[in-house]
């Protein structure tokens, strides 16, 4: 915890440029719109934004404001500067600052971060997009946001704005701090752990971590900058971040260590916390390959709904600095490409990396997006899986022999929707529907129902696990307990109670399930779990080198398949399918 004045590399950014201007000046409403002069080369050059020191006051409308210059320089040969990260918050919520000879209009957002990094004295260069970068022109837009990993990385210091100060958030950062100074001094004396613990250092530790409060620290780490897919890029990639809340500074230790005793001192209320937002702040050694990059835990968190960005594109652009080889595959910022094509070109770079398993794992249901059917919408795609565990054991249907990679290919089609080449195994041919939830938030008495009809089913099923004398069988009841935990999350001894089955079978036996919300039946007797509708004759697949089973449609016209859904068919045959019987399968 501490003041960002006091910060020796905040103070690296400060200059006496522009800081001898007048004391006070007055700014009259000004008709003429700000215009951006064009870059020498946006690929090379960037502005910077001199905020000129408070103590050198203008006013527009009688109201105090921001005075501040924007200077270009080379990328390659800037002054220290402060990177700033921050929501943009509500668009509507807009105040004027003077910008030059002009007054320019800008979110509540950023004029309360900027006010807040303002020097009494001296004027503080500063990088931020909204102003920095001229976001009506497309092709200067690519090219900045292409060199924003640079920005960041090259910044004197990074500002994470988190916000006003409010709900108690100096508090929250207080016990942030304290928790993890505690911790920081344990670890020094990890030798020496004995004595630690017998000197009572450990007691306060634990005294002090029981301490922390609930709702402040919850409320400071669901604020919305949290929330936005481009914290990754901009947070993690510089070694010297602060988060900023009201007038104090959050260390990333803190945030991270603090953090994690916050979660283990409520671990009854891990429900209500959604983790993934701020741990994926975690340091970590990127960029990275893209091959490595989606089979390392950030590529867990930064896929799925609940991130926010303006324009959907940086879905993908917000994780460029993050991909080490991303040109390689073609990947480069250009919002003059429509969204599917943003997305699809996503989706080739990572089957060309090997990751067509990873990028199936990110399917969602259609939208009124026009893409292929293994295309995501990372608008709403999130990071699934359809892996079965039994006895500790991920089952896993994979084609492709001996870990190698498939043979897959693309062709174009009239349509101009490319189709996916794939090698695949029929398994089976779905018969009846047996049972559904309806999509959004189940009626309790639908889920009791579905979940029944998933019970009766699978207890018919017989053995759902491998045949082995030390291994006991998945039965259908850890099944339905899995699809408990996975909609509604509560304990053990809840699900027990709910299903009114407390025997200590069930207690030895678990499984975890995406959810799932459809149950069919094939034509051979297997009985399927889907996460999207299935409908009778769609046919069951596995698809070389991805996990479980996928629910195909054949479109007769085009003499190709739609992904309808992914899916797990009981009971699990583990033997590997023979090479012969596969076949090549075009997917749209």
């Amino acid at each position: 915890m501490s003041r960002l004045l006091e910060n020796r590399r905040y103070q690296l950014a400060l200059t006496d440029q522009f800081s001898d201007s007048l004391n006070s000046s007055v700014a009259e409403a000004s008709t003429e719109e700000f215009r951006y002069q064009p870059l020498p080369d946006s690929k090379s050059f960037i502005r910077l934004l001199y905020l000129q020191p408070s103590n050198r006051t203008t006013s527009i409308d009688g109201h105090p404001a921001l005075q501040c210059e924007v200077v270009v320089h080379p990328v390659s040969d800037c002054p220290p500067y402060v990177a700033l990260s921050y929501a943009w918050g509500d668009a509507t919520a807009r105040r004027s600052v003077k910008l030059g000879s002009h007054v320019v209009s800008l979110t509540e957002s950023l004029v309360a971060a900027l006010e807040h990094l303002q020097h009494q004295e001296k004027t503080l260069v500063v990088w931020a997009d909204a102003i920095c970068i001229n976001q009506s022109d497309n092709v200067e837009k690519s090219h900045q946001v292409q060199m924003m990993s640079r920005i960041y990385k090259s910044a004197a210091l990074v500002i994470a704005w988190l916000g006003l100060e409010g709900d108690d958030s100096d508090e929250a950062i207080r016990q942030l701090q304290k928790i993890t100074e505690l911790i920081a001094s344990a670890m020094n004396q990890i030798d020496e752990i004995e004595n630690m613990f017998g000197s009572g250092q450990g007691d306060e530790l634990l005294q002090h971590r029981q301490s922390i409060d609930f709702l402040p620290v919850k409320s400071l780490l669901e604020r919305p900058w949290f929330d936005r897919i481009w914290v990754l890029q901009e947070a993690v990639l510089n070694d010297h971040t602060l988060y900023l809340a009201g007038q104090l500074c959050l260390e990333p230790d803190a945030l991270f260590w603090g953090g994690n005793e916050w979660v283990s001192a409520y671990y009854s209320h891990a429900h209500t916390i959604d983790h993934t937002s701020w741990r994926r702040l975690t340091p970590v050694n990127v960029p990275l390959p893209l091959d490595i990059f989606c089979l390392s835990s950030i590529s867990l968190s930064v896929f799925g709904p609940n991130l926010k960005c303006t324009d959907p594109k940086d879905y993908v652009y917000g994780l460029l600095g993050l991909i080490e080889d991303a040109e390689r595959y073609g990947l480069q910022a250009d919002y003059t490409l429509s969204l599917e094509d943003v997305y699809t070109s996503f989706a080739i770079a990572l089957i060309r990396s090997g990751n067509l398993s990873f990028l199936l794992r990110l399917w969602c249901p259609g939208t009124d997006l026009n893409l292929p059917s293994w295309v995501p919408d990372l608008r709403v795609a999130h990071f699934n899986t359809m892996d079965t565990w039994i006895d500790g054991n991920i089952y896993q249907a994979d084609l492709a022999p001996g870990g190698n990679r498939p043979s897959l290919d693309f062709q174009s089609s009239g349509d101009g929707i490319p189709r996916l080449i794939v090698s695949a195994y029929h398994v089976d041919t779905v018969e009846s529907i047996l049972a559904s939830l309806a999509n959004g938030e189940p009626d309790p008495a639908e889920q009791t129902a579905f979940l029944r009809s998933v019970q009766g089913v699978m207890s018919h099923v017989g053995s759902l696990g491998r045949i082995s004398k030390e291994r006991t069988p998945l039965s259908a009841t850890a099944l339905i307990l899995a699809h408990l935990r996975a909609y509604f999350q509560p304990s053990r001894a809840e699900l027990l109670q709910y299903l009114d089955d407390g025997s200590s079978s069930v207690n030895t036996e678990w499984a975890h399930l995406s959810p799932c919300r459809h149950l069919f039946l094939t034509k051979s007797g297997l009985v399927g779990l889907s996460h999207g509708p299935v409908s009778t004759g769609d046919k069951v697949f596995i698809i070389a080198g991805t996990r479980g089973h996928w629910v195909l449609r054949k479109l007769a016209q085009d003499d190709c398949y739609r992904i309808v859904s992914p899916a797990t068919v009981y009971p699990i045959n583990e033997n590997r399918p023979p090479m012969s019987l596969r076949e090549e399968i075009h997917l749209c």
